[in-house]
């Protein structure tokens, strides 16, 4: 009877320990132990021995506790969703990468020429026809779409034709930046413009808010300066324009929509909005333009017009 309780117990055992790991197994009870023999004939009857009693099944192993919580990966960089429709102008065949308006508008090209890396260099070369932006009369623009907050940015220069560098000397002769409703009439458009070249009678920045073809335009000397890195800035329906001439330590704010622009009409920008490359000879093509780059990126606050 001793060896078949110590037979039972040691099948609870061995139950329990191939209990896997990690879950909660019971074992089964050992057989209680058999009664007494019966006793002999002749003799009195004996009381059969009361049956061992059963081991009780071992609790199995309780499983180990995983890893609950995984590892902080490493904090990645900021992508910036706008980043990639920049244009470094160092490659001719980005060109196929931009919208021209006239193209899209079905009308004639107010250009001569415009190529990317091709008359100079890493950079856009346009040489326009007598055209301007101005009330309804729409010139050159080379734009992509974008939606939202965001700055765009150019180093522009405005040359006299004809020179490697002079600065032009006809009215309204610039280069610079624009953005555009798409959803202009022919004559109601709604655009925000910002240049550098020669403007009424002086070389200088022209920051203009044209809204229902009803354009206003403020114009700040440069001391000269043909050229120079513009930037325009949108938060909201807030359009910042922004200049920094060489030399100059950082960015000046030199004009902002609406709040400049107080014989403007209030106007709301759409969320999606044409923005690129602009070019004005609006009295005689007396200009060649170049930008060396157009950047675009996200921004998410005023500060961020300002940084580099």
């Amino acid at each position: 009877m001793t060896r078949q309780l110590l037979s039972s117990g040691l099948l609870a055992t061995l139950l329990a320990l191939s209990a896997c790991d990690g879950e909660d197994t019971t074992a089964t009870g050992g057989t209680g132990g058999a009664g007494g023999g019966t006793g002999g004939t002749t003799a009195s009857t004996e009381t059969g021995g009361t049956g061992g009693t059963g081991n009780t099944g071992g609790t199995g192993n309780t499983g180990g506790t995983g890893n609950t919580t995984g590892g902080t990966g490493g904090t990645g960089g900021s992508i910036d969703d706008l980043a990639p429709l920049s244009d470094e102008f160092d490659n001719g065949n980005s060109i196929s990468d931009w919208h021209l308006l006239h193209e899209e508008l079905g009308l004639s090209a107010p250009y001569t020429t415009l190529d990317i890396d091709f008359s100079a260099d890493g950079k856009l070369t346009i040489i326009p026809i007598v055209s301007g932006w101005f009330q309804s009369e729409m010139a050159v623009f080379l734009y992509k779409d974008i939606t939202g907050d965001f700055l765009v940015e150019t180093d522009a220069a405005a040359i006299m034709k004809g020179t490697a560098s002079d600065p032009p000397d006809q009215q309204y002769n610039s280069a610079g930046l624009l953005i555009r409703d798409p959803a202009s009439p022919l004559q109601a458009q709604n655009w925000l413009m910002y240049n550098i070249g020669y403007q009424a009678a002086f070389i200088g920045v022209e920051g203009k808010a044209t809204v229902a073809s009803q354009s206003q335009l403020i114009l700040i000397p440069t001391n000269g300066a043909n050229a120079g890195r513009l930037r325009m800035c949108r938060i909201g329906n807030t359009v910042r324009m922004l200049r920094r001439l060489a030399g100059e330590p950082g960015w000046t704010e030199t004009h902002t929509f609406p709040s400049t622009f107080d014989q403007t009409a209030p106007y709301s920008l759409p969320e999606a909005v044409q923005v690129g490359a602009i070019v004005n000879a609006y009295y005689v093509d007396g200009v060649r333009t170049e930008h060396d780059y157009i950047r675009f990126s996200r921004v998410t606050a005023q500060s961020d017009c300002t940084a580099d």
